[in-house]
């Protein structure tokens, strides 16, 4: 692996002094190839770094898996890049731990950004709904708690799918595990805030914010797929 910036290439190393990778950067989307290379060709005259992730097959048997592939052009930025090419060809698992910490940190910033939306409508809600000044009053202090409670769920969740990820867990398990403590961390705080309303209230928020997070997300990459041109077709 070498670091080209903001993201990592990565590569299977042969004995014999070679690479075989998945296109040269994602400047160069159009042109990506799986190839086999000099080392010196692979890494740029940056410093390479050898990647310590879990194996399914021998050396010779990794080697073999990426050099079959040798000439294929279906490369997806987000759905078969070169990590997910490096990992697949180790472990079988078409997976990409760079992707999805930066889906995990796009998702949660934006299921964030709902919750001051959120809060004010139901402020808006709750006060026209309330008959006298002092309900008004109570009425926003609880508006305001499933709001803070479906907050805190998100950052727990974004730290906890992060985690996953860095260590290697898969794009389904890291979901899994950050949705887990979305839920508890929410049912947690807005039971303390307010109680059972608050927690039941806090969980609906923290559901509608990642619904409209994960829409983000799809429409981001349809925006990133425009702006990159469409990529090489696969090779027969």
């Amino acid at each position: 692996m070498v670091s080209l910036g903001l993201y990592h290439h990565h590569g299977i190393a042969t004995s014999d002094g070679f690479v075989v990778h998945f296109g040269r950067g994602i400047f160069d989307i159009q042109n990506a190839v799986v190839e086999e290379v000099a080392l010196d060709v692979f890494c740029q005259d940056k410093p390479i770094r050898l990647v310590d992730s879990t194996a399914s097959f021998s050396s010779d048997e990794i080697v073999t898996r990426a050099r079959s592939r040798i000439g294929k052009r279906d490369y997806d930025l987000f759905e078969n890049n070169c990590e997910h090419f490096a990992n697949w060809c180790r472990s079988g698992q078409n997976e990409s731990h760079q992707v999805n910490v930066s889906e995990t940190f796009v998702r949660q910033s934006a299921a964030v950004c709902t919750k001051p939306l959120i809060g004010k409508l139901a402020l808006s809600t709750v006060s026209k709904s309330a008959s006298t000044r002092v309900t008004a009053v109570a009425a926003r202090y609880l508006a305001r708690g499933p709001a803070i409670a479906a907050g805190v769920a998100d950052a727990v969740q974004a730290t906890a799918e992060i985690v996953a990820a860095k260590n290697g867990r898969s794009k389904r398990e890291t979901r899994r595990i950050g949705r887990q403590a979305g839920v508890a961390s929410s049912v947690a705080i807005g039971w303390m805030v307010g109680g059972p309303v608050t927690a039941a209230a806090g969980v609906g928020i923290w559901f509608f914010g990642q619904v409209a997070a994960t829409q983000t997300v799809e429409a981001g990459k349809h925006v990133v797929g425009l702006a990159i041109g469409p990529t090489g077709q696969e090779s027969s």
